[in-house]
C-alpha cells in the first residue's frame, strides 16, 4: 500500500537491516485505525498526506537507530528459539524486547 512505499522509498530505509525492514513491512499489512485516527488525520479528520509522509519518516529514522535494529534481529532470533525454552522464559524475553523497540520508536507503541 500507501504507507509502504512510502517507508521503502524513505532515506531511513536503505540503513535498515534485512530482518528489520521484512517484520516492519508487515506492520503496514496490519495498522488498526488508532494508529490511522492518532497519526495521520487532519483537524477535519480527513487522510493527511503530509502526516501520513511524517509519520513514515519518524518510523524509518527511529528504526535507523542500530540498537533498535538489534533488537529487532534478537526478537526474530528469539522466536526461532522458543521451542528450546519454557513458556514463561519466552514470554519475558520476548516482553523485554517489544518493550524496548516501542520506548524507543513512538509510532510501534503499544499505546
Amino acid at each position: 500500500g500507501y504507507l509502504q512505499a512510502l517507508f521503502e522509498n524513505s532515506d531511513g530505509f536503505g540503513k535498515l537491516s534485512e530482518t528489520t525492514a521484512n517484520m516492519v513491512s508487515g506492520i503496514f499489512n496490519n495498522i488498526d485505525y488508532d494508529t490511522v485516527s492518532a497519526s495521520m488525520l487532519d483537524a477535519n479528520g480527513n487522510l493527511s498526506k503530509d502526516k501520513m509522509v511524517s509519520w513514515v519518516d519518524g518510523l524509518a529514522d527511529n528504526l535507523a537507530n542500530v540498537d533498535i535494529q538489534e533488537q529487532f534481529d534478537e526478537l526474530f532470533t528469539l522466536n526461532s528459539k522458543k521451542d528450546k525454552m519454557t513458556y514463561s522464559e519466552y514470554k519475558r524475553q520476548s516482553e523485554r524486547l517489544i518493550e524496548f523497540i516501542s520506548g524507543k520508536v513512538p509510532q510501534l507503541s503499544e499505546s
